[in-house]
């Protein structure tokens, strides 16, 4: 199976870890990243992967700033919970997924890609 790509233009998920949010808004917007991902996913015609699975997810800001590893994987847990309910993979655990966040800067833009493979 090759490469599934998926590419949310105009979109980042928010970082909703150690936000002065209260935890029903939070709640609220994992739960609308989550429905992002899905519909995203639905329509370019993801297929289930079965057995161990790679995902990787690249954030595009517009804006130069430093983030930090685990702050760009917490924003994603509503896209990864997405993929899952989505049927796309069996399980977000280590041992069933190969889970790669990274980001890029390119001025003006701001899109996710995920991008999904059997290994």
């Amino acid at each position: 199976m090759s490469v599934q790509r998926c590419i949310i233009e105009h979109w980042v998920p928010e970082q909703l870890a150690n936000s002065n949010l209260n935890r029903f808004v939070r709640q609220k917007r994992h739960n609308a990243a989550q429905v992002m991902v899905w519909a995203s996913c639905m329509q370019v015609g993801w297929r289930p992967v079965t057995g161990k699975a790679r995902l990787t997810i690249t954030l595009i800001f517009s804006m130069k700033r430093r983030r930090d590893a685990d702050n760009l994987h917490s924003r994603c847990k509503g896209l990864i919970d997405g993929v899952v309910k989505g049927g796309w993979i069996e399980d977000d655990n280590p041992e069933i997924l190969d889970l790669e966040v990274r980001s890029e800067v390119q001025p003006g833009r701001k899109a996710t890609i995920l991008e999904l493979e059997a290994i």
